[in-house]
């Protein structure tokens, strides 16, 4: 459901009633409906499977890239305790592991800026298959954060001059 929009459980608007043509969501398409409710049921293998199969037929789906790339963050990260994460991650500057989750953390509470900086500041300090790694995580949280947002363009351009 999109973000702002209340329904009734019988699919009238909030007040009752039909809601006007011109604001009835767009029909969903099955193959993310079928994804989605796995995601929301905890099933990340099988919304992965039909994130992947969607971008099978359409490589270049913005909305199916940016889902899959959601559904591993919350794989990977769901799991770990914030707090301990974090202090790894302080305590380990250098374990790239901890760095990653410690990245991971910060998306999934929404501090987008510190995820981002967190493995920015890696690749500046690294090379090699290290620095690919961590380049390749951090492009895959832009994925799931949305190509379109401030922090991530700001990210892209601080990924530039680390790379640079």
């Amino acid at each position: 459901m999109p973000a702002g929009r209340h329904c009734a459980p019988d699919g009238t608007g909030a007040g009752g009633g039909a809601a006007p043509a011109s604001d009835a969501p767009p029909p969903v398409d099955p193959a993310f409906a079928e994804a989605s409710a796995a995601f929301e049921r905890g099933d990340y293998a099988a919304a992965e499977a039909a994130y992947k199969a969607i971008l099978a037929n359409s490589p270049a789906d913005p909305m199916a890239i940016g889902a899959l790339a959601g559904v591993r963050l919350f794989s990977r990260a769901e799991h770990l305790d914030a707090d301990a994460t974090r202090a790894a991650a302080v305590a380990q500057p250098d374990d790239i592991d901890a760095q990653l989750a410690a990245s991971d953390v910060e998306m999934l509470q929404g501090n987008l800026d510190r995820a981002f900086g967190l493995l920015v500041a890696v690749v500046a300090r690294t090379s090699g298959a290290d620095r690919d790694r961590v380049r390749l995580h951090l492009l895959s949280l832009f994925d799931a954060a949305g190509p379109d947002g401030p922090s991530v363009t700001k990210a892209r351009g601080a990924l530039s001059r680390a790379l640079f």
